[in-house]
């Protein structure tokens, strides 16, 4: 199954494709927040409907940044709701370690 990765200088944190699209839809339900709805269009697109894992890289030079951030606010709901996995990176050699 896909997911979303989403890597920082410190940790790196895995979703279930399905979990954050899911979130989204909620959330735009919820909201309408138009940067949810170009996020939810983005991932769809770069993940191929959902056929293929997608990595953020949270220093990333995206033109999309406007709405790109607001995976932040996805992914807390999500390990709020005990989904995903998080993962520290080990200090020194860039490998991660699992939290």
């Amino acid at each position: 199954m896909a997911q979303v990765v989403y890597e920082n200088e410190q940790t790196i944190l895995c979703f279930e494709y399905r979990d954050v699209l899911d979130n989204l839809t909620s959330r735009i339900k919820e909201n309408d927040v138009e940067e949810d709805t170009l996020l939810r269009w983005w991932l769809e697109m770069q993940s191929d409907h959902g056929e293929k894992s997608i990595t953020i890289n949270a220093y990333g030079n995206y033109k999309e940044a406007r709405y790109l951030n607001r995976i932040v606010h996805v992914m807390g709901d999500l390990l709020t709701d005990g989904k995903g996995r998080v993962y520290r990176k080990a200090i020194g050699n860039g490998s991660a370690s699992g939290a």
